[in-house]
């Protein structure tokens, strides 16, 4: 995962602050993706034998060293109004759900895994995420000694030989670990290195990639991708950026602004000599993506009539006294059917020439 969103053209497009930190050598690609394997195993089995450990110790033990890392991140998060997650969810409750489900498994999943991607101010965060790779090769050590303890205090001096085991493995995973993290960052561009530390918050973070003027267009309306709350306080600022540069980006056709990212654009955002025309076309594209939804149902309605499946007919009191009467009927409506979908099309054709 953190090798393709590194790698990926249009992330590093839109994102250079953030990724390009793995460079662009063939060799160190390969090298790097050995690296991330090495130390993303070396997480996960070392977070796991130290929560095994505390568990085998007592299970109370494990539920207080997890729940204390979880609740203290969540508190810290909550405090900083770091809590909204960025996906736009427009509905309260919903985001609210989404805000804690997130945080929590991603937290969870960067605990084992370690991912880089995570390191993300809008994700666990920079400092967050290395604290907690820190963290995890700790208490696997102090979960390894209590345990070591209580095989000596059970089994005495028949538990040397499992203690010896104990005490190596946790030796091996350490090291993998250790000499796997300082070859990540001898090799990566040292531009980045400051992500690792950051504190910043997400809400931070995506309206400071807007506010940055030396961030081309794309990077500063990606703002609309991301969860309004984290961005409202200089909405304003927004609203008047989209306006004053919307006969540049009309005259230019940039790739980005196309009609899929125009239909997106909140209403206040766009000049009153365009609205019109927008809302129109909105208003025609719904029109299509209707009839298509109900020549999808009605197709599905005459398949379940086909195997025997018969419907109740809106009008039962008008009876076809002849056949040929229902096929002529048939046709009649298919014909009204295709020209209704030819005037959309030629309307959509006429909207679309229009000059915003």
């Amino acid at each position: 995962m953190t090798f393709d969103y590194d790698t990926n053209p249009f992330r590093r497009l839109a994102t250079p602050t953030f990724y390009v930190f793995i460079p662009d050598s063939t060799v160190l690609r390969l090298l790097f993706i050995l690296i991330l394997v090495v130390n993303s195993c070396a997480n996960i089995t070392g977070r796991s034998l130290g929560y095994a450990m505390l568990a085998s110790i007592h299970p109370i033990y494990f539920l207080m060293v997890f729940l204390l890392d979880q609740g203290v991140y969540l508190g810290v998060k909550i405090l900083r109004r770091d809590a909204w997650y960025w996906l736009p969810i427009e509905n309260g409750p919903m985001a609210i759900l989404c805000a804690v489900l997130t945080r929590f498994v991603n937290k969870v999943v960067n605990d084992f895994a370690g991912i880089v991607q995570f390191r993300n101010p809008s994700e666990v965060g920079g400092l967050w995420w290395t604290s907690s790779l820190v963290f995890g090769q700790l208490m696997m050590w102090v979960a390894g000694y209590f345990y070591a303890e209580k095989i000596k205090i059970e089994d005495g001096e028949a538990g040397t030989t499992t203690t010896t085991t104990v005490y190596w493995s946790l030796v091996l995973i350490s090291t993998a670990w250790l000499i796997s993290s300082v070859l990540f960052v001898t090799l990566m561009n040292r531009n980045y290195c400051h992500t690792f530390l950051s504190t910043m918050t997400g809400h931070d973070d995506v309206k400071d990639k807007f506010k940055n003027e030396d961030n081309s267009s794309f990077q500063r309306v990606q703002i609309l991708t991301k969860n309004y709350r984290l961005w409202k306080s200089i909405r304003p600022e927004v609203c008047e950026y989209f306006q004053s540069n919307w006969v540049k980006w009309t005259k230019e056709q940039p790739s980005w602004f196309n009609r899929k990212f125009i239909m997106k654009i909140p209403d206040d955002f766009i000049p009153l000599e365009a609205l019109d025309a927008i809302k129109r076309e909105r208003k025609l594209l719904a029109a299509k993506k209707k009839k298509k939804r109900n020549k999808k149902q009605g197709g599905r309605r005459k398949k379940s009539n086909k195997v025997g499946i018969e419907e109740p007919s809106p009008f039962p009191s008008i009876m076809l006294e002849d056949a040929s009467d229902e096929v002529i009927i048939e046709s009649i409506d298919e014909r009204s059917e295709d020209q209704e979908n030819i005037d959309l099309e030629d309307t959509l054709s006429v909207s679309e020439k229009l000059e915003l």
